[in-house]
């Protein structure tokens, strides 16, 4: 009976690991893959039979390389577990961002290998570059409208001190804006 469910309990934990969002995979001491699951070899594009073949190094941009040895330096000094920024490339040649937590596997009180869950973060980070970018669209229009309209704009803090102030204020009041936000003007 004990059996049984200790086989039930061990196929939940297979199926929930092979269905797991993030990419999940062990290493060994040397780089080398010894379990991945579903999701690691569909990201990547590889079959499982290739990537159990294979040594992380071969995964990873080579700009990334010294972060990856990073992550097993730290496990090894046993500080507890490691988070990494990489750019991995997959067999199709994309570049992939991934954001990689992982911790040292022990067997009988020695380390044999990394355990590591990783998250693609590509389409994140080209939404957050994009949002940027609009943001500073957006920044450099207001600013040009700001530094073009005849009248004077300005912004003042909660204490009613000048934040900024359009240059216009030196044609209709005579001061500069720098004056006016360094004088301390209150309005």
């Amino acid at each position: 009976e004990w059996l049984r469910r200790e086989a039930v309990l061990t196929d939940r934990y297979r199926d929930l690991l092979d269905n797991a969002i993030d990419m999940v995979y062990t290493r060994d001491l040397q780089g080398n893959f010894t379990s991945v699951n579903n999701t690691t070899a569909r990201v990547l594009g590889y079959t499982r039979a290739e990537l159990l073949g294979m040594n992380i190094a071969q995964l990873v941009a080579p700009e990334c390389q010294d972060a990856v040895r990073r992550v097993l330096e730290t496990a090894l000094a046993g500080t507890g577990s490691t988070e990494e920024e990489l750019t991995v490339i997959s067999k199709n040649g994309a570049r992939l961002a991934v954001e990689v937590r992982g911790r040292l596997l022990n067997e009988a009180g020695k380390a044999v290998g990394v355990q590591e869950i990783a998250r693609n973060v590509t389409e994140h980070k080209r939404m957050q570059q994009q949002v940027e970018e609009a943001l500073r669209q957006s920044e450099e229009k207001y600013r040009s409208i700001v530094l073009n309209i005849p009248d004077v704009v300005w912004t003042i803090d909660s204490l009613g001190r000048v934040v900024f102030i359009s240059p216009n204020i030196e044609k209709l009041g005579g001061f500069t804006a720098e004056e006016v936000r360094a004088g301390g003007l209150e309005i």
